[in-house]
């Protein structure tokens, strides 16, 4: 298993915050596919095409609402000192496999997310 990555977002998702998300995946994925009520995808990503690397990495993404903050999420608020009553949502982005370009494209992929939705993106971590 490849990185993972965690961002706490500051929106409820519903079917228009969802389609942002589905415009936001389609503008970086090649291959789409939504699971589990619309609040998961497996995508595929052609990285290193400019390398000439055409093969699509595997990455996992889903969106969970947030009962209850986790450990984890209380550390990264408290990094980024950021307010824990405004976070809604927990967006984890994961890796198939655990290539350099794989820890660039979730750190991307979540800094979109935060920019769009608000809140909190960490570090790619292994």
């Amino acid at each position: 298993m490849g990185p993972s990555i965690l961002a706490l977002l500051e929106v409820e998702f519903d079917g228009a915050t969802l389609l942002a998300a589905d415009a936001i995946i389609a503008g970086v994925a090649q291959s789409i596919r939504r699971t589990r009520r619309g609040r998961a995808w497996d995508i595929g990503v052609a990285v290193d095409k400019a390398a000439g690397d055409a093969t699509q990495h595997v990455y996992y993404i889903s969106l969970e609402r947030i009962a209850d903050l986790e450990e984890e999420d209380l550390r990264l608020l408290v990094e980024c000192g950021h307010d824990s009553t405004s976070v809604k949502e927990r967006l984890i982005v994961a890796a198939g496999v655990n290539r350099p370009a794989d820890y660039e494209f979730i750190e991307r992929l979540a800094r979109l997310f935060v920019e769009k939705f608000g809140g909190v993106a960490g570090r790619a971590l292994q």
